[in-house]
């Protein structure tokens, strides 16, 4: 058995090195969680059908746990990152749930959009942006 000489692990690290920097030593692994997370976004969006009650428990489901995961364990280096996976993560619960409701709303009314959506999304994003402005610039 013969160990990687120090250059060998040098080249590596200037290699595929920015996949992990930005985490904390002992959380390098964690950028896999990410790629696992949008993998099985993806995989439950696509094949389950929106209107099904399983595809919105699975998802939140998901989501619920990996922000769970990432608040508790909290990877990255710096606060500023860690808070901004958060929020990201809780915006994209808010966008799937206003999402579902807009689409339950447009079925009930025969497919036209109605404007309370409209606003309910933009109000909801101008919500997200000023919570993270505050957060991170103003304390």
């Amino acid at each position: 058995l013969r160990l990687r000489s120090d250059s060998a692990s040098k080249r590596d690290h200037a290699v595929i090195g920015f996949l992990f920097a930005c985490y904390r030593p002992r959380y390098f692994w964690f950028e896999l969680m990410s790629l696992l997370r949008r993998f099985l976004i993806a995989l439950i969006l696509t094949l389950l059908e929106p209107s099904d009650p399983l595809q919105q428990l699975l998802f939140l489901f998901l989501m619920l746990t990996f922000l769970g995961l990432h608040y508790f364990l909290r990877p990255y280096s710096h606060r500023k990152e860690n808070v901004l996976e958060l929020l990201s993560s809780c915006t994209l619960i808010l966008v799937y749930a206003i999402t579902v409701a807009v689409g339950h709303n447009n079925t009930s009314a025969g497919g036209q959009a109605s404007w309370s959506s409209v606003v309910a999304v933009v109000a909801a994003w101008a919500l997200a942006s000023l919570l993270l402005a505050a957060y991170l610039f103003l304390i």
